[in-house]
């Protein structure tokens, strides 16, 4: 009697574990949804607001997505949006986390993480989606993303929605710019990845 309660209590355990799971994930691309993400951007600036540790956060938008779903439907979208979701997971560290944002944006947490080290991995990954050849079962889909990054501790950002204002902004500036480029947020004005490497270089 004793083995089969406890037999149960552990297979109750593990039921409500995967309820749990289930309640994180975005239903299409297995990611974190966004009220999940949203707890670990809270978490991680709690975290760099206490203790002054760096960290990053991403926001990655697949330009023109509209044009797939237009195109080639709606199943060829989500077969993209599950293809690129696959690809940030394999890209960025196993410490970081990455969630569906909403609809073709998602967000990606980068904790104990420099603005050097998140621009070398949000660049790498923007090249990698450049490059990658999305297959769909109406044919392969060519995609670019824009993403825009923000950095904290910084002397503009001061609340959880700042941090979120500010990779908003960024990847708003990506657009504006162009597309397909990676920018990095700064008070009153935009900073493309491409100004950061010239400057390097001038260096």
């Amino acid at each position: 009697t004793v083995g089969t309660s406890l037999a149960l209590a552990l297979r109750n355990a593990e039921t409500h574990r995967q309820f749990q799971e289930l309640a994180c994930r975005d239903g299409l691309t297995g990611l974190l949804n966004r009220r999940a993400l949203e707890q670990v951007i809270e978490r991680e600036f709690k975290a760099g607001t206490r203790y002054r540790s760096s960290a990053c956060f991403l926001l990655v938008d697949l330009d023109f997505f509209k044009s797939v779903n237009d195109r080639f439907g709606h199943l060829a979208g989500d077969q993209v949006l599950t293809s690129a979701a696959a690809l940030m997971r394999k890209t960025v560290r196993d410490t970081d986390e990455v969630g569906r944002f909403g609809g073709e944006e998602f967000g990606i947490v980068l904790p104990y993480t420099n603005l050097d080290r998140a621009l070398v991995l949000a660049e790498r990954l923007r090249r990698q989606i450049e490059m990658q050849e999305f297959e769909t079962d109406q044919g392969i889909v060519r995609m670019t993303a824009s993403i825009g990054i923000a950095h904290i501790p910084g002397m503009s950002i001061r609340s959880l929605s700042e941090w979120i204002a500010a990779a908003d902004l960024a990847l708003y500036d990506a657009k504006a710019l162009g597309r397909n480029r990676v920018v990095i947020h700064a008070p009153d004005q935009a900073v493309s990845i491409e100004s950061v490497l010239l400057a390097q270089g001038a260096a």
